[in-house]
């Protein structure tokens, strides 16, 4: 870990303590041209989007709160046509500006103002390295050309670019190709192996989840060349808070709506009807997240494969209906990538004798 990495970790340990939301996500829109399999957002109908003046006015506000980091995502935030000029007026009240795209509606013109716009990062999505694997996931013929496309023209404007990945059944197999074309873009790379159901419950996202098989060979690689220092977290407190979601982080839905993650969405939090600083400090529910600790998780706080484990409140809820339950896909993960692990410590550690 960087000396870097190692202060915004600090940071936002810091910020967590004293219920500062240090990091927040904007998404700006619903709205997107790609019909991703795995996508947890709810289509269909949707109240009116927040307009411009209002999410000015959520912004000068969370600048009043401490927020720091502050990303906008969709859907595909880009095809708001007012993005810039939100994106602009982030830039005038001095936050460090992250975004996150399918880069797909990158042209010249677009990669120029996001360069100018002086993001400390921007996320775009690669689901594969062959134009059918990547298609097969977003289900829009077309769509692997302007992705390259706009990530070449990122690249050559040097934009701090992180190219992620979900693994999944169709995709497990290139994750190693997808990690070597970000290195070889100068860019950072990151994966994630959970499949997640939709915000509204619905569990189709879930058959793209990956076999046991892949999901070894996912782990093998993520240990021994992505991120071959990862170790396993076994200091985690019976009476440690489980996350830092309405802690130091939070998320703002395209309808004013505050939630403390992505994946634990929350009635009765519209900023449309009450001051951020208000709700934040005053609301029942996001009071009783930050109250949450280990020891409540009973049914797993003494499970051996913790340390292996991403516990998530938000996802329990939705796939198993109580935030505290013991997320069966969670447990599948964590004793494979146990499994995994331990395997390569015992073949390093025989390399060594």
């Amino acid at each position: 870990m960087t000396a870097n990495s190692l202060a915004y970790k600090e940071v936002y340990q810091r910020a967590s303590q004293k219920c500062i939301p240090l990091g927040v996500l904007f998404e700006l829109t619903y709205r997107c041209n790609l019909r991703c399999a795995h996508c947890y957002v709810t289509k269909g109908e949707q109240p009116d989007e927040l307009k411009l003046d209002e999410i000015c006015s959520i912004i000068d506000q969370l600048a009043e709160a401490g927020c720091l980091f502050l990303t906008f995502s969709g859907g595909e935030s880009l095809l708001r046509e007012d993005f810039f000029d939100i994106v602009n007026f982030a830039r005038k009240r001095n936050f460090a500006i992250g975004i996150f795209t399918n880069g797909t509606t990158i042209t010249p013109a677009i990669a120029d103002r996001i360069r100018d716009s002086f993001p400390f990062k921007v996320e775009v999505s690669l689901y594969g390295i062959k134009k059918d694997t990547y298609e097969e996931v977003t289900r829009v013929e077309g769509s692997y050309e302007r992705v390259r496309r706009g990530i070449d023209l990122l690249v050559e404007r040097h934009v701090p670019l992180v190219l992620k990945t979900n693994a999944m059944r169709g995709n497990c197999h290139q994750i190693g190709q997808i990690q070597n074309f970000a290195k070889e873009s100068g860019a950072t790379f990151r994966c994630d192996g959970m499949i997640i159901p939709m915000i509204d419950g619905g569990r189709g996202p879930l058959k793209n989840r990956a076999t046991d098989r892949q999901l070894e060979n996912f782990f093998d690689v993520m240990f021994n060349k992505i991120t071959p220092n990862w170790e396993p977290k076994f200091d985690r407190p019976r009476d440690g808070s489980i996350c830092d979601a309405a802690r130091s982080t939070a998320v703002i839905d395209p309808y004013g709506k505050l939630s403390p993650c992505a994946t634990l969405r929350q009635e009765g939090c519209d900023l449309r009807e009450r001051p951020f600083l208000e709700v934040w400090k005053e609301s029942p529910q996001l009071n009783r997240i930050r109250a949450l600790t280990w020891s409540d998780a009973q049914e797993c706080g003494d499970c051996q494969l913790l340390p292996y484990c991403r516990h998530c409140l938000g996802i329990s809820s939705l796939e198993e209906g109580d935030m505290f339950a013991a997320l069966r896909e969670s447990c599948r993960q964590a004793r494979i990538k146990k499994r995994v692990y331990e395997k390569k410590i015992y073949q390093g550690t025989n390399s060594n004798l």
